[in-house]
């Protein structure tokens, strides 16, 4: 069993590296898209086997947003991709539908993989017109203290963005060229080579730990068209290093068990968001009906592919909020 696990990860190596090379080495934009959605299709297929997430394919119900009001008492939202995007963009619809649902009373969350701090990701939201709280917001950002703590580091190499870089320094992470333990924490994309090139030596090292505070594999633009992100970064790290990885955030139960935790024990609660991989993965997870906003992260003419593929549907999809 041993060495069939081994030549099964070997394998699964090769085929990656192949990937990312026919990726960065394709002048041709067709076949370079199609092989980005590939990676973004196994890189979430990778996530459901390290979960154990069982095939849940529920003829998926097309409704308008506003039908969902009377069939349930909690609403969980993703973030960027789902209500917002880059600039303070707002989708159309977005904050009158928040609006009406405090209106009635409903239960609001924010299941957000951007690692920031909450109190300053509630004034950005409020600048876009959405109200939430920071005791509302679920961040992965929210779980590196217990990651500290389980591993006992003091100092880490860093990825990403200041966002992520200040959420560090506040949880008492010295940031270093040179860690004292052989420790990267990702938060968001890294475009700098030379950083991940760094990155890349630090985890060959032994007992390395890549933590990553945002698993997202690839993010929506306002145009429609999608880019590769930190989650698809790290694992690319993982493979070409076999470092041990904690995974934190959307599709991984922490963050819906402690957002379920936080309102009534018999709300019927459903996630709404825009990504199959993250946000409907892990409602099926924890036992939570899933809704799917189609044609931003997922695009109609993959879905029922991406849908066989994965072995998941949502049970219910929307086109958006207006």
């Amino acid at each position: 069993n041993l060495m069939l696990y081994l030549l099964f990860h070997q394998l699964v190596f090769v085929f990656v590296l192949f990937l990312n090379f026919l990726l960065h080495h394709s002048n041709y934009l067709f076949f370079h898209l199609k092989i980005l959605h590939l990676l973004f299709v196994y890189h979430y297929l990778f996530y459901m086997q390290k979960m154990g997430v069982s095939p849940s394919m529920p003829k998926s119900k097309r409704i308008k947003a506003e039908e969902l009001f009377e069939n349930f008492d909690a609403f969980f939202f993703d973030a960027f991709g789902t209500l917002y995007n880059r600039n303070g963009f707002v989708y159309p619809g977005a904050r009158e539908f928040i609006s009406k649902l405090r209106g009635m009373g409903k239960e609001i969350r924010l299941l957000t993989n951007a690692a920031h701090d909450e109190q300053e990701l509630s004034e950005e939201l409020r600048n876009m017109g959405f109200p939430i709280a920071p005791s509302e917001i679920y961040s992965s950002g929210k779980f590196l203290s217990a990651v500290v703590e389980t591993y006992g580091f003091k100092n880490a190499y860093f990825l990403g963005r200041d966002s992520g870089r200040i959420l560090l320094e506040r949880s008492g992470i010295e940031i270093r060229e040179n860690p004292d333990l052989p420790v990267v924490v990702i938060c968001s994309t890294e475009i700098s080579t030379k950083k991940i090139e760094r990155a890349t030596e630090i985890l060959k090292s032994r007992e390395s730990l890549l933590v990553v505070l945002n698993p997202d594999a690839c993010a929506p633009e306002v145009d429609g068209s999608r880019s590769d992100v930190s989650g698809l970064q790290a694992f690319r790290l993982q493979q070409q290093t076999n470092c041990k990885t904690e995974w934190k955030g959307k599709p991984f139960s922490d963050v819906f068990y402690q957002a379920l935790k936080s309102i009534s024990p018999k709300s019927r609660v459903v996630m709404i968001g825009d990504t199959l991989g993250t946000d409907v993965v892990g409602a099926k997870k924890v036992g939570i009906s899933s809704c799917l906003v189609m044609g931003r992260n997922m695009r109609e003419e993959t879905f029922a592919e991406d849908c066989e593929s994965l072995k998941v549907t949502p049970d219910f999809i929307i086109e958006g909020f207006a």
